[in-house]
């Protein structure tokens, strides 16, 4: 978790949570520059690899969020735009930005945003890169 070298209310709540949740404290990794927090515990790996995913290709959201209440939604929203995206003003308009390699998980996002009655759409951009032939491919 990495955390503002600024806030260090919550890095202190984050400690405190982790500790009381999962009876584990936190390793501060970089002391100097940020308030980054570490921990291991291997059921909340397997827990959340099987109902999340553990890497950008295989994550979605799970159904019991799918079906959840507009605050769970909201919530883990909030959560996925901490993290993937962002909100913003633009032209008087509230827009919300969110990416990912992981189209499915986009869709997930989509449906979220759909059920919260917000209006959005996927933009897919894609990278032109030289292969080893030196010729551009999409």
């Amino acid at each position: 978790m990495s955390i503002g070298k600024d806030e260090k209310e919550f890095a202190e709540f984050y400690d405190k949570l982790v500790l009381e949740l999962f009876d584990r404290k936190c390793i501060n990794v970089h002391k100097d520059k940020e308030l980054t927090r570490r921990f291991t515990h291997k059921n909340l790996v397997q827990i959340l690899d099987s109902s999340i995913g553990i890497s950008a290709y295989t994550k979605r959201v799970p159904d019991w969020i799918k079906r959840g209440s507009y605050d769970v939604k909201l919530a883990f929203l909030q959560g996925f735009l901490d993290t993937d995206g962002s909100v913003f003003k633009d032209r008087g308009k509230i827009r919300i930005n969110y990416t990912s390699v992981n189209l499915e998980l986009l869709e997930d996002i989509q449906d979220l945003l759909f059920a919260l009655e917000i209006k959005n759409s996927i933009v897919i951009h894609q990278k032109e890169c030289k292969n080893k032939f030196g010729s551009n491919s999409l």
